[in-house]
């Protein structure tokens, strides 16, 4: 019984992490592009 408890928690827990990882690295690219849209007016102002 108790290996089919940690298994299902297991299940349970990957696609939250799949998600959460995604959410994560699609914040990251956003910032990403932000810093070097941030970066290119800088130096157009300069």
């Amino acid at each position: 019984m108790e290996s089919y408890t940690a298994s299902l928690i297991w299940f349970v827990l990957w696609p939250l992490v799949i998600f959460f990882s995604y959410k994560f690295v699609a914040l990251n690219i956003k910032h990403f592009a932000k810093m070097e849209r941030l970066e290119e007016l800088e130096k157009a102002n300069s």
